[in-house]
């Protein structure tokens, strides 16, 4: 038996952890499983009995948020519109530093150009 690393990403419902880690067999040989969840309750059963393990993020600061939108949309915050400011400020805020929401938003924006009017 080799080791292994295994990423799931985005596990949202313990019944889909149980059936999951039947999957993999129990041995000592520094096999990892990293999942993500946005569920403390996954999480916990995923970690079982080692709490330890749990990663809480964060969401992105103010400045990280901005330094990632900007930077995916004009390649630096410095190079954004003017008339773009305000309500990049708006959209930041619904995107409450979460990196996927940004990124997604910032690449359909990138997409539209720099018209008012979409991005409101």
């Amino acid at each position: 038996i080799k080791q292994y690393l295994i990423i799931i990403d985005d596990l949202w419902d313990v019944s889909a952890w149980e059936f999951i880690k039947c999957a993999f067999p129990e041995n000592d040989l520094a096999s990892r499983v990293i999942v993500t969840t946005r569920s403390l309750q996954v999480a916990r059963a995923c970690c079982s009995p080692h709490n330890e393990y749990i990663l809480q993020m964060k969401p992105l600061s103010n400045e990280d948020s901005r330094m990632l939108f900007f930077g995916r949309i004009f390649g630096s915050e410095d190079i954004c519109p003017y008339h773009l400011r305000d309500v990049s400020v708006d959209i930041l805020k619904k995107c409450g530093g979460l990196p996927l929401a940004i990124i997604s938003i910032a690449g359909l924006l990138a997409s539209e150009g720099p018209k008012e009017e979409e991005w409101e």
